[in-house]
């Protein structure tokens, strides 16, 4: 298991930037505060900045980064998403965001192994809307997938269910 995740941002046209904060989520939604970094505010230059998150936790880990000016004003980044080995077998997935529009839920999935994943959405009745398999990219063992890309739905209640080497995650979407 990794004991820390070291961030890195690289960042250009900084100019009046005070600092960064960074945020941590374990479902996607809520984030917490969990540093900052000073700014060097250094115009028309790459700027490598880096944070060590020392108790990075199990699973699916969402960073989001929040700009501050000197001005007081501020901007989000977007979110990512790390996943972290582990010596047992494990499988986790997320819907983002939940409720959803059709054309906007991400499936973030973690896995420790390279097998075949397969997913299966169905309606609230039972019936199979769509049913995928996928393979994790070598090299990383945490993947999404844009669910508009595969399918149409309509608002409604909705079951995704993620199987892989005989697990099974199942998690409720609400489409608006």
């Amino acid at each position: 298991m990794l004991e820390f995740d070291k961030l890195k941002l690289d960042y250009t046209n900084e100019l009046n930037v005070s600092h960064f904060k960074v945020l941590r989520s374990y479902d996607g939604k809520s984030f917490d505060d969990i540093g900052s970094v000073e700014a060097f505010n250094i115009e028309d230059q790459a700027n490598e900045y880096s944070f060590i998150n020392n108790d990075p936790g199990i699973g699916l880990i969402y960073y989001q980064l929040e700009q501050f000016d000197f001005d007081g004003n501020s901007e989000k980044s977007s979110i990512i998403f790390v996943g972290y080995k582990s010596e047992e077998r494990v499988l986790n997935m997320s819907l983002i965001p939940n409720p959803a529009q059709a054309d906007e839920l991400n499936i973030h999935f973690y896995g420790n192994s390279r097998a075949p994943y397969q997913f299966k959405l169905i309606d609230v009745p039972g019936k199979e809307i769509w049913s995928n398999n996928f393979q994790i990219d070598s090299g990383s063992l945490v993947q999404q997938i844009r669910l508009s890309e595969y399918v149409s739905m309509q608002p409604g209640i909705y079951i995704v269910t993620l199987y892989q080497g005989g697990e099974r995650v199942r998690k409720r979407i609400v489409i608006k």
